[in-house]
């Protein structure tokens, strides 16, 4: 990775790690400043497919976008859990998801509270994960251990972040159901509104002996 300095390009040290919720996807980690300009090459045979086939080598540049292009959101988040009788509350991070339920974005809950600057004006769904064993990704039950998933709940109202905006809402997770998606990011959809069952025999009738009066007495003329 290399940024740009005036016409010159100049090496970066930066973090490569996968992602914990999606196979075959990896983050570049680095502190990014607004208007930086930076050029990422991957060398070839740098990476091997599973059929054997090397890459080529490729290069991609990114232009960070400046402040006011952003929005900044703030959840306050109330009805988190305790672990033991002292009151400590159970670690926790919430995500940020694009319309088709992919997460987008992650921050750790510190003191009741979930930051998420410098986002791309945009609609958004949030869920948070009750991160029991404090490990930072979702863990699934273990029979065996008699050990429940960790709980996921999601927010009902769709975020908006609009640009150049600090805005901040307060969520009690407690009026939320445990697991239950909001119904745009169900891919098995419920009917909304059931179709009038067609009368084929009517429609096959000939025009002319289709009546246009209108019935009278509840009886057809």
């Amino acid at each position: 990775m290399e940024i740009a300095v005036d016409t010159l390009w100049q090496a970066v040290d930066f973090e490569f790690e996968p992602d914990s919720m999606r196979a075959m996807t990896y983050h570049i980690k680095r502190p990014f400043n607004y208007d930086e300009r930076y050029r990422i090459t991957v060398d070839s045979a740098t990476f091997t497919s599973v059929y054997g086939h090397p890459n080529n080598k490729t290069t991609v540049q990114m232009t960070v976008k400046g402040k006011k292009e952003y929005g900044h959101f703030t959840f306050f988040l109330k009805g988190l859990p305790v672990i033991d009788d002292s009151g400590t509350v159970m670690p926790a991070f919430m995500e940020l998801l694009n319309s088709a339920g992919l997460p987008v974005r992650k921050a750790i809950v510190e003191n009741g509270i979930a930051k998420f600057p410098d986002m791309n004006a945009d609609k958004y769904f949030a869920r948070i994960i009750l991160d029991a064993n404090g490990n930072g990704i979702w863990d699934a039950g273990n029979y065996e251990e008699r050990r429940q998933p960790e709980r996921v709940q999601y927010c009902h109202e769709k975020i908006e972040i609009l640009q150049n905006f600090n805005q901040e809402t307060e969520w009690n997770i407690n009026d939320s159901n445990i697991g239950y998606k909001p119904v745009e990011l169900l891919k098995n959809k419920p009917k909304e509104v059931t179709k009038t069952k067609r009368d084929h025999r009517e429609e096959s009738r000939p025009q002319s002996n289709r009546s246009s009066t209108p019935n009278i007495g509840g009886l057809r003329f």
